[in-house]
């Protein structure tokens, strides 16, 4: 019986020093942005996704309208 006891004090001893290593911080943040929706976005120059002659698979196109565009891929965009 006393060595069941002994072994409980060695369970309760590392559960303590486990909860002793615990962080107890935790850290939140919030961004908040404003999009100029009638500025142009293009692909950086330079950026391998970035053919110089051809940037087709990436064409010019106005943050409002890209905004616009996600927001319907993730269903919400105001109808």
């Amino acid at each position: 019986e006393k060595e069941k006891e002994k072994e409980k004090e060695k369970e309760n001893e590392k559960e303590n020093e486990k909860e002793r290593k615990k962080s107890f911080w935790r850290v939140s943040s919030t961004a908040f942005f404003h999009i100029a929706s009638d500025k142009t976005l293009v692909p950086f120059k330079g950026f391998p996704f970035c053919n110089p002659d051809d940037q087709s698979p990436y064409p010019p196109i106005q943050a409002g309208r890209m905004v616009q565009n996600e927001l319907e891929v993730i269903r919400l965009k105001a109808m």
